[in-house]
């Protein structure tokens, strides 16, 4: 699948990127900032690959103009609580704080809450990084615990919302409200089936 927001093409994680991703992972810039400091191994990466479900896991590459920019995603989702846990890291050190991972987060929440309608999520995040603890903060995510060096918060679609809606403003006014996805799998098709979603989406083009 291939969604595109913000002028950012979030391409669903497939075989082809593993090992670039891998790459991207085991950089030490992204390991200070994680619970699992460790290199990864090629063979482990395959069997995590391999394990995921695609019913609850929804891993994206984002790139903008061919170029990538990193791995994002909403994971473990629970459909009876319809809530789910966002994350991601960036390919490169010089792009964290850039324009382009801001708005790949943005599209990412906003395919999160639009498009699987879910209505809360969570992350966890090392508090140590201030620009971490801001950039959350600003997304509407709210503190509820720390153990470990680590915080959870969690932040609902309407303060989500509510919270990015001048970021949303300015992102639709410099890259354009279309919104494209391509080869929706199952669940995202049934989900673009609700009329809900085209009444949250100004400009929205599904091509199978």
């Amino acid at each position: 699948m291939r969604y595109y927001r913000f002028g950012i093409l979030m391409e669903t994680l497939q075989k082809k990127h593993i090992e670039q991703v891998r790459r991207w992972r085991n950089q030490e810039f992204i390991k200070v900032a994680m619970r699992f400091q460790d290199n990864i191994p090629q063979k482990d990466q395959i069997v995590w690959f391999n394990n995921l479900d695609p019913r609850t896991n929804w891993y994206f590459v984002a790139f903008r103009n061919g170029n990538p920019i990193g791995l994002f995603q909403i994971k473990n989702i629970n459909w009876n609580k319809k809530n789910g846990e966002s994350g991601g890291f960036v390919a490169h050190q010089k792009s964290i704080g850039s324009l382009d991972v801001g708005l790949s987060i943005m599209a990412l929440m906003d395919f999160a809450f639009l498009v699987l309608e879910l209505d809360k999520l969570y992350a966890t995040y090392n508090f140590k990084f201030n620009q971490i603890v801001h950039l959350n903060q600003q997304l509407g995510f709210r503190a509820e615990k720390s153990a470990g060096g680590f915080t959870t918060a969690t932040v609902t679609r309407d303060r989500y919302f509510h919270r990015t809606d001048d970021f949303h403003r300015a992102a639709e006014k410099l890259r354009g409200k279309q919104v494209l996805i391509k080869h929706p799998d199952a669940i995202v098709r049934r989900k673009l089936l609700s009329k809900s979603v085209e009444e949250r989406f100004e400009q929205i083009q599904i091509l199978k």
